[in-house]
């Protein structure tokens, strides 16, 4: 089964459709018929509601409606496969006890979230989503040539961004797998376009149900729109990743210190650096104004060698040659101008 890219979905469901694509969505996330599945709905105002089910035709009805009704920000299922003893009411409860950690019996994907950067409570433009698919193509390609197989992969768009689970058969408590291998996963591909989710790595987390609408931000912002959640791309029945492959995939080298060349002759009269010629020397993904009138630019990791690609930093020059800089990668979080100034400084 071979991999060919997704693209974004853009046409909406009729009314009519949406439970069937919730029903349909809710058994490929949970293939065993005889699991329990949570339904949380996130209120716009008032408490969370929640409650588990084993009638799933009740349950894709009941988040139809909830969805349809439009007061609520979000509608969730749980991911993986919870205990055998949990009791379903098949209904909601405001305030209800949804699934924890230690009530999923094992895991049955590996969730790799890829959220377009952008202002906080807001949908994604147009252009945020396409790259956030556009990632997921990457990775799905990177993974498949690492060697699982592209049927053990879904691909989604989330209303927002993008979704790639990867079908595996792991205990509740993988000894830190998932984490590790997300954590790597932001090593390599973060970028100060799209990130990926290093928090999704507990067992008892919720996730978007897809056919419903992700409702962030004003609905009024012809730019940012609410779009509903699609998947894109099904796995194929019964294909699992090794889990081996991917141990061995977080087990790969930590991400090396990238050697940076002397920048000769890069000082201004004032004895400033030079920061439009600094950045056109780390590579220039894209740039732009910034806040303050000065020129932002998306720039490759100076400070660890990601390899071909990596676009997760950013260096910011004022109008007065004043400079500020910063990176997307998780560990990059301590690093700033100051430090990037430092190994100039050491390459001179």
């Amino acid at each position: 089964m071979d991999w060919s890219p997704v693209t974004v979905f853009d046409d909406d469901a009729r009314d009519d459709e949406v439970r069937g694509i919730v029903l349909d969505a809710v058994g490929t996330l949970h293939p065993d018929r005889s699991c329990a599945v949570e339904l949380r709905v996130l209120p716009i105002v008032g408490p969370v509601r929640t409650g588990l089910y084993r009638d799933r035709e009740a349950l894709a009805a009941h988040a139809d409606a909830f969805d349809r009704s439009g007061g609520f920000k979000g509608v969730y299922v749980n991911l993986h496969r919870s205990r055998a003893d949990r009791p379903a009411i098949d209904r909601v409860v405001p305030g209800g006890r949804g699934l924890r950690n230690t009530d999923i019996d094992y895991r049955q994907w590996v969730p790799i979230d890829l959220d377009p950067v952008r202002p906080a409570d807001t949908s994604s433009t147009d252009e945020e989503l396409r790259d956030a698919i556009k990632l997921a193509n990457e990775i799905a390609l990177d993974l498949i040539d690492s060697g699982v197989p592209a049927g053990a992969l879904l691909a989604a768009q989330s209303g927002n961004g993008a979704h790639l689970l990867v079908c595996v058969s792991l205990p509740a408590d993988d000894g830190g797998l998932t984490r590790r291998f997300l954590a790597r996963l932001d090593q390599r591909y973060s970028s100060a376009t799209v990130r990926v989710d290093t928090g999704v790595h507990n067992p008892g987390r919720v996730w978007r149900l897809f056919g419903t609408v992700a409702r962030k931000g004003d609905v009024h912002d012809l730019d940012r729109q609410h779009r509903r959640g699609r998947i894109l791309r099904s796995p194929a029945p019964g294909v699992e990743a090794p889990v081996a492959l991917l141990a061995a995939f977080a087990s790969l080298d930590p991400v090396p210190v990238v050697s940076l060349p002397a920048f000769v002759g890069e000082r201004r009269p004032n004895c400033l650096f030079d920061g439009h010629a600094i950045a056109r020397r780390l590579g220039v993904y894209r740039s732009g104004s910034g806040n303050s009138g000065g020129t932002l630019y998306v720039v490759a990791c100076p400070w660890r060698d990601h390899g071909p690609g990596d676009r997760a930093a950013w260096l910011l020059v004022q109008p007065n040659g004043a400079i500020a800089a910063g990176c997307h990668h998780s560990h990059c979080a301590d690093e700033s101008w100051q430090t990037l100034r430092l190994r100039l400084e050491a390459a001179r």
